[in-house]
């Protein structure tokens, strides 16, 4: 734990590769629960979950249950399992 809130493993001990908390590593806490990773530019917030129960996925404030940010808009290219986004529905190719 790094003295903020934040779970923080990775495979090198050590070596922190990612956290689970209530803020990005360095960052200001917050009442929601954060999952970061460290890439080569530093850290990252990929998903967090708001105290109203809200789920956000490449968005730091979702407005909904369920807030996906770049997700593709055409199955073109996609594998069978993939979500792609049609408008406000969110669809798997078959």
């Amino acid at each position: 734990m790094d003295g903020l809130g934040c779970f923080m493993g990775g495979e090198i001990p050590g070596q922190y590769d990612w956290t689970i908390g209530n803020c990005v590593p360095g960052g200001v806490p917050t009442d929601d629960m954060v999952f970061s990773t460290q890439d080569v530019t530093g850290w990252q917030e990929r998903m967090r979950i708001t105290k109203e129960g809200n789920i956000g996925i490449g968005t730091t404030e979702p407005g909904s249950k369920l807030s996906v940010v770049g997700l593709p808009t055409s199955p073109a290219g996609l594998s069978s399992g993939d979500i792609w986004r049609d408008g406000e529905k969110l669809k798997i190719v078959p």
